[in-house]
């Protein structure tokens, strides 16, 4: 999970409109923000994504064409939502008198103070941290953070092992590559990678590089 930008200034059309949230202008745009990756766990989507309520439609009616609350999601991470929506303070499920639909979530985290982390409004590296095994945990066992990891599923067995597998990856060439040059050219590239958005896990990868990667190089040359 990583915060994005998402211009808000800019409504999909359809959206102005009135229709339906799933169309063609939607689909396009949300693909864009997210680089093509689920908003809550980062896996790259070619297809099999959805277009998810921050804030569920089932309580929410009057956001379901929010472009401020329609997210780019797995099958999987929004299966584990749901329409589970819990705040610190009270719901606003009826729309306030000479609000923006479209620009309205600043508003409402600010007023709610929903336990779900918003990839478009929270820094979510503020957050949350990584295990080198490839978990994701809160920091200071942040609650919003715990939440969001519990019930979007993010700890499930094939996520941990694809983020773990980016270092597999890296320490196997690092291996075979410990001439002073090629190995500098294997920690350019594994760094370069981290910023990378279009690739999946770009949170974890960050991390790796940042916390992680001089513990991991000393195990490489000591092996």
């Amino acid at each position: 999970m990583i915060k994005v930008e998402k211009n808000i200034g800019i409504v999909p059309k359809c959206l102005e409109s009135n229709k339906a949230y799933n169309c063609d202008d939607v689909k396009r745009e949300l693909r864009l923000v997210y680089n093509s990756k689920c908003c809550y766990c980062e896996t790259k989507l070619t297809k099999n994504y959805e277009i998810e309520h921050f804030r569920p439609q089932s309580e929410y009616k009057w956001l379901k064409n929010s472009w401020s609350n329609l997210l780019f999601v797995c099958s999987s991470c929004n299966k584990s939502k749901g329409n589970r929506f819990e705040v610190s303070s009270t719901k606003i499920t009826e729309k306030p008198e000479n609000i923006d639909i479209h620009n309205s979530a600043a508003f409402l985290n600010e007023f709610e103070k929903p336990f779900f982390l918003h990839p478009e409004y929270d820094e979510i590296e503020n957050f949350v941290c990584f295990e080198k095994g490839g978990k994701i945990i809160s920091k200071n066992d942040n609650q919003r953070a715990n939440y969001t990891i519990k019930h979007t599923n993010l700890n499930h067995a094939d996520l941990v092992k694809e983020r773990y597998e980016i270092i597999v990856q890296f320490i196997n060439k690092s291996k075979n590559n410990l001439l002073k040059e090629e190995l500098k050219k294997t920690i350019n590239e594994f760094t370069k990678d981290a910023h990378n958005k279009e690739l999946s896990f770009t949170a974890f990868r960050k991390y790796i590089v940042k916390h992680h990667l001089t513990e991991i190089l000393k195990d490489v040359l000591i092996k």
